[in-house]
């Protein structure tokens, strides 16, 4: 497989884990060597050899004798190059393609990131934006992004709530995960976007959201106390009634799940008791919950409600709960 059909592949969100490992390697190395001072010619000479190293050694593949070899150690700016040549060339004509292959990029020049643990966060933006953090979330600003003439930030992983200030010549806009984006003028709204729920989940508490899919297009304009739901197996974005200060009442201690399904409850219980369910599939995956506890409420209380819901007992056991 040669750098235009890998690349094609990763642009597309088709490409396998060890491929995928392959490109993300590769853009930390770009990354890395991006202050060196590249001799272009020596770089476009060697591009294709550098490209046969990093497949080397990521699929473990024999290496082939070449005269090249000494230059490999410019492999990162190597492949800088190679990704120039690549952008260049009509295999990423379409529209949806030149957007995802934008933010590939862009997520090489990171310029500041946030990261939570085990404790919540406040940050405020140089627009007077301010950002709540739940746990285990990660929030990025990219290089050139976030500045006098635009506001784009991205939520990799997790979830906050968004008070954005406004101003009406430049939208702010939240990059998240499989191509979706929401963007507002002036309002506060909450993104809860953590992968292993499968599902992103953008809910409005003041002013009006646009959430979009750039993927298939698929957009959906929020009032407060509508939601969007989005189904990253389906690719699926739908609208929805919920109340905007309750997806947000994270931020006070109070958690509330509607319509929860049992991997959002065990997320919960791991977020704020270090707890595990040992065998959710006890628990059919048809059964939704609409309870809330706040934090300082005790766990078998907590469990005690949701044996209840579930209709079967339980018993904790090393962290973990299990069902029986």
């Amino acid at each position: 497989m040669n750098l235009k059909e890998l690349f094609s592949l990763y642009a597309a969100g088709k490409s396998s884990k060890k491929e995928k490992r392959i490109i993300d390697t590769w853009f930390s190395e770009v990354e890395r060597v991006s202050e060196r001072k590249p001799d272009f010619n020596k770089m476009h000479n060697a591009k294709e050899e550098a490209w046969e190293e990093l497949l080397n050694k990521q699929l473990n593949r024999p290496r082939k004798h070449t005269k090249y070899r000494s230059i490999i150690i410019y492999g990162g700016m190597a492949a800088a190059i190679a990704l120039l040549i690549t952008l260049s060339l009509p295999i990423l004509k379409n529209d949806l393609t030149n957007t995802t292959t934008t933010d590939l990029v862009a997520q090489s020049e990171i310029s500041q990131q946030f990261i939570t643990d085990k404790k919540m966060k406040r940050i405020t933006l140089t627009d007077g934006s301010v950002v709540h953090m739940n746990m285990s979330t990660s929030l990025s600003l990219h290089k050139g992004k976030f500045n006098a003439h635009t506001r784009e930030i991205w939520l990799d992983e997790g979830e906050a709530f968004f008070e954005v200030t406004k101003d009406p010549s430049r939208p702010f806009i939240v990059h998240t995960a499989d191509g979706l984006s929401t963007q507002v003028l002036g309002t506060s709204f909450n993104i809860r976007a953590y992968r292993e729920l499968g599902e992103q989940v953008v809910s409005v508490k003041t002013g009006r959201v646009q959430v979009s899919n750039e993927e298939n297009g698929m957009k959906v304009l929020l009032d407060p106390d509508n939601n969007a739901l989005f189904d990253s197996a389906k690719g699926t974005l739908t609208a929805g009634v919920s109340s905007g200060a309750d997806a947000a009442d994270w931020r006070n201690g109070r958690i509330v799940l509607s319509n929860a399904q049992i991997s959002e409850v065990a997320l919960r219980l791991k977020q704020y008791y270090n707890v595990d369910i040992a065998n959710p599939e006890k628990v059919s995956s048809r059964a939704i919950v609409h309870f809330s506890f706040t934090t300082d409420m005790p766990l078998k209380d907590v469990l005690r409600v949701l044996a209840d819901i579930y209709q079967t007992e339980y018993k904790i056991k090393d962290n973990k709960i299990i069902f029986i």
